[in-house]
């Protein structure tokens, strides 16, 4: 199994989760979805009455543009039905060992379309 080095867990790095973790008091991680080099996308689901799913990515400590997120929220705030934009649905920060990181919060579209996956 693929997965991302125990070495990228630093100051600066990513944010260390596990299944069952609640982020945000909001959002119960549910399975590791993937990952890449800037950050970790999670299944989550939702904590309330009516549990939903999402897909929440943990960016790593060292990106902290919040440019990219108010451009992410604005795209998901103008997109028409017809148009082919990921809607942003939630965005907040997290404290934890490596540092503040950013977590988007997107609906989950689906099964990865890389046959290696």
């Amino acid at each position: 199994i693929e997965a991302e080095g125990v070495d990228k867990y630093v100051p600066g790095g990513f944010h260390p989760v596990n299944i069952g973790d609640v982020i945000d008091q909001r959002y119960e991680v549910m399975h590791k979805l993937g990952y890449g080099g800037l950050s970790i996308v999670w299944l989550v689901r939702s904590c309330g009455d009516t549990p939903s799913y999402f897909a929440l990515k943990i960016l790593r400590a060292d990106i902290a543009n919040p440019n990219e997120v108010n451009m992410l929220k604005h795209l998901g705030e103008t997109a028409g039905p017809h148009q082919n934009v990921v809607a942003l649905l939630d965005a907040f920060k997290i404290s934890g060992p490596n540092s503040e990181h950013h977590c988007l919060v997107f609906p989950v579209l689906g099964p990865a379309l890389r046959n290696d996956v």
